[in-house]
């Protein structure tokens, strides 16, 4: 959470913490486990914001970007920066006038890239 400072209110979608769990159950265990465990608390601690797959894939940027990204810009508001490592993701939020920062940019700028 270096990253994103000590206490960040987050906003999590199911499409993207499913794609997150898929990526971090392919550890073996016993790291798995404890990721799982560490993932589980960290989805406990923040909300989460249902978007039904019909209006994401309504967005004309689904096709190009998929449902999950689609999702992501359906539930983005004034009160909402998407945070992403996603280069695809950030210019099309940026070029919508949405708030995006590129995680990878972030990284960067800490060293930890």
């Amino acid at each position: 959470m270096l990253l994103l400072g000590s206490e960040p209110s987050l906003i999590l979608l199911p499409n993207t913490v499913s794609e997150a769990a898929n990526l971090l159950r392919q550890h073996r265990d016993p790291e798995r486990r404890i990721i799982m465990e560490t993932f589980k608390s960290f989805i406990h601690a923040h909300c989460e914001r249902d978007v039904a797959s019909k209006v994401a894939t309504s967005r004309r940027e689904y096709r190009r970007l998929g449902v999950a990204d689609a999702a992501i810009l359906e539930s983005c508001t004034d009160a909402c920066e998407i945070l992403t490592a996603d280069a695809d993701l950030h210019v099309t939020a940026s070029g919508l006038g949405m708030r995006s920062r590129n995680l990878n940019h972030m990284r960067e700028d800490y060293g930890i890239l």
